[in-house]
């Protein structure tokens, strides 16, 4: 077994499933959902802005707290039941293994985001939705960037966890702490509020920590200026780029650390 088996085996597993359901729901409730419910609200047609609103809101934070807890237990739940001993009796590795799962749970939550995307664009045809393909495509990259980048994550602790209920645990931390971490750096550093005028040097320093959790840097691409965790982009420390770039990070970073860590595990 390789990975490419290993990749099919696990997307066999997320069909069958209530996994697999269960991210289907929240990947189309919270992408397509999210906007639906804002027209209806507001009687009025979904804008760029109230659509990158929507994302913050709904998305960015519903999506990944499914994506971390599925992809938490997607290992540790063998190893726990002892399957996995079962699926080292076939000519694969940890690596393999780590690296297949890790494959196939990213590709699933992108395929949903596609076509989540894409029901939104269909959508922009009528008068429920007023957004260009060229705003909404690069949002969807940007949604994707960070399901990849909590997929990695959740993918890291269930390598290195020995229970799911560590797991469980872990992934919710992380995730409370990704969620708060831009407002808790907001609060230090600036506890009367923000100030009027062009950010001061040191204000942008506090925005751009305040980006280094996977959620704040993908509330800093999707929400307005002047949003709760949104800042004007006033140097090139809060630019989309760097943005992306700390999102592809957490994913290396953690991916290399589940990949190093779960060969070495004893199972």
């Amino acid at each position: 077994m390789t990975v490419s088996a290993v990749l099919r085996h696990d997307f066999t597993v997320l069909r069958r499933t209530i996994v697999g359901r269960f991210l289907l729901a929240i990947a189309l409730g919270a992408t397509v959902g999210g906007p639906l419910v804002g027209y209806i609200l507001s009687n009025g047609p979904v804008t760029s802005e109230s659509l990158g609103l929507s994302l913050w809101l709904v998305v960015g934070t519903v999506l990944p707290f499914g994506v971390l807890l599925t992809a938490a237990v997607a290992i540790v739940a063998d190893r726990e039941t002892g399957r996995l001993r079962l699926l080292f009796g076939a000519p694969i590795t940890k690596a393999d293994l780590f690296v297949g799962v890790f494959l196939s749970r990213s590709i699933a939550i992108s395929l949903l985001i596609a076509v989540s995307f894409t029901i939104i664009q269909l959508l922009s045809f009528t008068s429920i939705i007023t957004v260009s393909w060229r705003t909404l495509w690069p949002l969807a990259g940007s949604t994707f960037l960070l399901c990849v980048a909590y997929t990695a994550i959740g993918t890291a602790i269930s390598a290195v966890a020995t229970t799911r209920l560590r797991a469980v645990g872990v992934a919710i931390a992380f995730y409370i702490w990704a969620a708060f971490w831009p407002q808790l750096v907001s609060e230090i550093a600036e506890p009367n509020g923000p100030q009027l005028g062009e950010p001061t040097t040191t204000e942008t320093i506090s925005h751009f920590i305040g980006t280094l959790s996977p959620f704040g840097a993908y509330s800093q691409i999707v929400t307005p200026s002047h949003a709760i965790y949104g800042a004007p982009v006033s140097g090139p420390l809060l630019t989309t780029p760097v943005m992306v770039l700390v999102l592809l990070l957490w994913t290396i970073v953690l991916f290399s650390v589940g990949y190093y860590w779960f060969p070495r595990a004893d199972i």
